[in-house]
């Protein structure tokens, strides 16, 4: 069996300053030293940007893909994108120290000291060329693991150890890096509406090792958006060890949240979000829409053609609220004139009693002239009801209406 000593590097600060000290560099649990790296928590992942010859490539993406095995999602990234990350770069001999028996250390590795995302380098000397492609891949792994801000592990029973045997992250890593980087878990999410257009969601957190963490940085609550089907509309920010947040401006009727730890650096198999709540926002709500026409519109006839749009738009509050609705149609071709034009009400904006649903009554004219091209066109009608005074539609309703063009 060979031995490796490994000297990590201290990355320092900016000129005339120490190294910073915040919510993800204070933590060291498990075998990590004073920080975790910061990419892995603010972004979700690590650039490995490989400008070294005196490493096989095979081992870089030995130790890229070892690493993210264990982890279970793609932590590091193979490339060199304008951003921070780990760049590997050839030293001389003797730059990263010697081993006890004279022989120069054949590699060495910066650690992440500060909050903020800095370069961190791995530096493999011309040694490491001589090495074998299994003796390559330990010292690449090695060196990564450093990057996340490991130190060396004294059992041989790892590929942060000093010996050779393992060429990829063992349980013991594992459990490191879960101590290090894995966040508070929401739990318990539940939800109501305390005032109309308003949320307030409240979770539980708890760590999957029964660990105070100290690097989370914020939870994100996020809305279902009914046309991906995923929960990419974000709406509010709670802070560290944040278990509740209140927001507003949301639409009426029942929509779905998710909040998760936004310095959750693992996707699968540990999920750090609780299952989705789903919410009935207070507030008005159209509740019906039904479209009629329009029959085909000729070319350069102004008869002109009609679509009726008619709906209800209800209150469910216990206290007269007054609303102001609006109805558009999308999608009719250049050439084509759209003409809308409220019948029912009389007016956009008018008052709902406590509880009541009120009939409301569009219609849409079109008259097609050159240069509209003759076809079926798809046109998304909706009906949407607000506040009066909002700037924003509290619910809404569409259907798809062809408009044919002869």
């Amino acid at each position: 069996m060979r031995w490796l000593v490994v000297v990590a590097a201290v990355l320092v600060g900016l000129a005339g300053t120490g190294p910073a000290v915040a919510q993800v560099c204070n933590h060291k649990d498990g075998n990590t030293i004073d920080c975790v790296n910061y990419n892995a928590v603010g972004y979700g992942e690590i650039s490995v940007c490989n400008l070294a010859e005196n490493i096989d490539p095979q081992a870089v993406q030995h130790a890229i893909d070892a690493w993210n095995d264990m982890i279970g999602k793609p932590l590091f990234t193979a490339g060199c994108p304008p951003y921070t990350g780990i760049t590997i770069v050839d030293r001389e001999d003797g730059d990263c120290a010697y081993a006890e028996d004279g022989r120069p250390n054949p590699a060495c590795a910066d650690v992440p000291t500060q909050e903020a995302p800095v370069l961190l380098f791995v530096k493999v000397v011309p040694s490491l060329a001589t090495y074998t492609l299994h003796d390559q891949e330990h010292v690449a792994v090695h060196e990564v693991g450093h990057t996340l801000g490991f130190w060396h592990w004294a059992a041989c029973t790892s590929p942060m150890s000093l010996c050779y045997d393992f060429t990829e992250p063992t349980g013991v890593d594992l459990n490191n890096y879960l101590n290090a980087y894995w966040v508070e878990a929401v739990t318990s999410l539940t939800g109501s509406s305390p005032s109309p257009a308003t949320v307030s969601l409240s979770w539980s957190t708890v760590n999957p090792l029964g660990q105070q963490l100290c690097n989370e940085k914020e939870f994100g609550v996020w809305r279902l958006n009914p046309s991906t089907g995923s929960y990419d509309t974000h709406v509010a920010t709670a802070g560290q060890n944040g278990t509740g947040s209140v927001f507003a401006g949301q639409p009426s009727g029942e929509e779905s949240y998710r909040v998760w730890s936004m310095t959750d650096a693992l996707s699968s198999p540990f999920a750090g979000y609780a299952p989705p709540v789903a919410v009935d926002v207070r507030g008005p709500r159209v509740t019906s829409l039904f479209l009629f026409g329009p029959s085909p519109s000729t070319l350069s006839d102004e008869q002109g053609r009609y679509m009726w749009a008619i709906g209800t738009v209800y209150n469910p509050e216990t206290v007269a609220q007054e609303v102001r609705i609006r109805a558009d149609a999308t999608g009719h071709p250049s050439g084509c004139s759209q003409l809308e034009q409220l019948v029912l009400p009389g007016e956009e904006q008018f008052w709902l009693s406590a509880g009541e649903e009120k009939w409301v009554l569009y219609r849409f004219r079109y008259e097609s002239h050159s240069p509209a091209p003759r076809g079926v066109y798809s046109m998304p009608v909706q009906l949407c009801v607000r506040y009066a005074g909002q700037d924003f539609d509290a619910h809404c309703r569409s259907h798809i209406r062809q408009l044919i063009v002869q």
